[in-house]
């Protein structure tokens, strides 16, 4: 007969890993779980089952993770429920990770670009590592930058080596957990 205990849920976290997002959790005296289900809301109420992860079985710590290949715009919520092989569940506590289109939320001027350079504004951004990238048309990359932002309002003066043609430009700019789209 096997004894079943509740698993306990130790450290759990969502990043962005390039466009995807990678779901990471530990457990510690889990035995008898069967699976462990992700699941992913746009409001951290309503949550979807998005992806499933075999259970190791051994009643050790483990580490797991999954990657969310297909991450919404917006609010992404994630939380693991673990399924026993008696059918009892467990959820885990709750994270999040931000996708954004962010034109209302960024300010890029001038429009066209002109001098040579770009500033790029925010109201409220948080404290993080952001890298800020900008592309052209065809997909390559003209410039590259680490910000350190001490977070609040984000201000940044983005240089060009050269003069660009006129054209449309993409900016990315992506951080620990959030990614921003703009257009220029």
């Amino acid at each position: 007969s096997i004894v079943i205990r509740p698993v306990k849920f130790g450290s759990r976290k969502a990043m962005l890993k390039n466009k995807d997002i990678q779901v990471d959790w530990s457990v510690a005296e889990g035995t008898g779980v069967q699976k462990y289900e992700v699941g992913r809301s746009a409001d951290g109420i309503s949550f979807s089952k998005v992806g499933e992860v075999a259970a190791r079985a051994n009643n050790t710590s483990e580490n797991y993770n999954w990657l969310d290949v297909h991450p919404a715009t917006g609010n992404n919520f994630y939380r693991v429920r673990s399924v026993d092989i008696d059918g009892k569940s467990l959820l885990s506590k709750i994270v999040v990770v931000k996708i954004g289109t962010a034109n209302s939320e960024f300010k890029i001027f001038p429009k066209p670009v002109t001098k040579h350079q770009v500033s790029i504004h925010a109201d409220e951004m948080a404290k993080g590592k952001y890298d800020v990238a900008i592309y052209n048309q065809q997909g390559q990359q003209i410039i590259q930058r680490r910000i350190e932002h001490t977070g609040g309002r984000f201000d940044q003066l983005i240089k060009f080596d050269a003069m660009l043609p006129l054209g449309i430009y993409y900016v990315k700019i992506t951080g620990e957990t959030e990614k921003y789209n703009l257009t220029i």
